[in-house]
């Protein structure tokens, strides 16, 4: 693990430009959490707002270089989780162990997050934006099953 990559999406309406190419303190709409432990950072959390962010948060754990020289150094999934939780709107946190899913299917959790994207678009039947995760998942469990 190289350490986290932070990005900002920022969608706005057509002929309206954000002003920014940041997300302010609070004003998150969505905090996709592909890293646990770049997810709990303070700096990070800043911009979720327990009324109003809705969380995906890849519950996999890939360790840090510091965590694998020193055992005592371990963290708990569940206790990371409950962190973001409670900066985003805890009710509506989806969590998935994309990880998991990108070892089983592909063999490599290299794919865990796209396999995030997918299936929390999978997971989530409310308003959301379509990513095709429903027909990959389901054409790559048919491949799965048949051979």
């Amino acid at each position: 693990k190289w350490g986290a990559v932070l990005s900002s999406l920022i969608i706005a309406a057509r002929g309206r430009p954000p002003m920014t190419n940041r997300v302010g303190l609070a004003r998150a709409d969505l905090y996709l959490v592909l890293d646990l432990l770049a997810g709990v950072d303070r700096h990070n959390l800043n911009c979720c707002n327990p009324d109003s962010t809705r969380a995906v948060i890849n519950t996999g754990l890939l360790p840090s270089g510091e965590m694998i020289r020193d055992p005592r150094r371990a963290v708990s999934s569940a206790s990371l989780v409950e962190i973001i939780s409670g900066a985003a709107r805890g009710a509506d946190v989806i969590t998935i162990d994309a990880r998991r899913i990108a070892e089983e299917l592909f063999g490599d959790y290299m794919m865990a997050n796209i396999c995030l994207l997918y299936t929390s678009d999978a997971a989530d039947e409310r308003s959301s934006v379509d990513l095709g995760g429903r027909r990959i998942i389901k054409k790559k469990q048919k491949q799965m099953i048949l051979q």
